[in-house]
């Protein structure tokens, strides 16, 4: 059931931890993998501060770089699509993943509190509420756990249209990892 895992980066530790966990899922389903990488442009700048295009132009050619290295070892070997755009991060995973058949989109919390969150606003919280794909998160804790397959897995549901087709995607998943499956609604 999961043919494309779409897998955003920003080049943090909880991004390149996620990354072998990326992998086995892509390996145990037989997915391919997009490795999204969105950066917002030059933004305001004063009349003296103003990038000249060639230094735009070696900014973007510095980003495709970093993203065709990113975890180029961990999955050497793996078709992995590396994509570079320049647009509002949580807008552009949720639209690339819309308008590309992206089955499910795997991306790490990076464990800011509730607080800061409110404050700076959170990428996984705008990606979680806006996206009609699937979204796995990694586990919103001080110290990172590497978990290649998960043992349980807890679904939550709301009873709304959508609950159906997420229901057959949760059993889908634990069903492929021997995996338990709790649902909350």
């Amino acid at each position: 059931m999961i043919q494309h895992i779409l897998f955003p980066v920003d080049f943090s530790e909880p991004c390149a931890e996620l990354g072998p966990v990326v992998k086995s899922w892509a390996q145990q389903c037989h997915a391919r993998i997009t490795m999204l990488h969105a950066f917002e442009g030059p933004g305001i700048y004063s009349i003296e501060s103003l990038p000249m295009e060639s230094e735009i132009k070696l900014l973007r050619g510095a980003g495709h770089r970093r993203v065709s290295m990113f975890l180029a070892e961990l999955f050497a070997g793996i078709n992995v699509e590396r994509i570079q755009v320049e647009a509002d991060a949580a807008s552009a995973i949720v639209n690339y993943a819309a308008n590309n058949s992206v089955d499910l989109i795997m991306m790490p919390t990076l464990g800011y509190t509730r607080f800061r969150q409110l404050l700076l606003g959170s990428v996984t919280a705008s990606v979680l509420h806006d996206s009609e794909v699937p979204v796995w998160t990694s586990a919103h804790k001080e110290e990172r756990v590497g978990m290649a397959a998960p043992r349980r897995i807890l679904c939550a549901v709301d009873c709304g249209k959508e609950t159906a087709s997420v229901l057959k995607m949760a059993v889908s998943v634990a069903q492929t990892f021997s995996a338990s499956l709790n649902i909350v609604h």
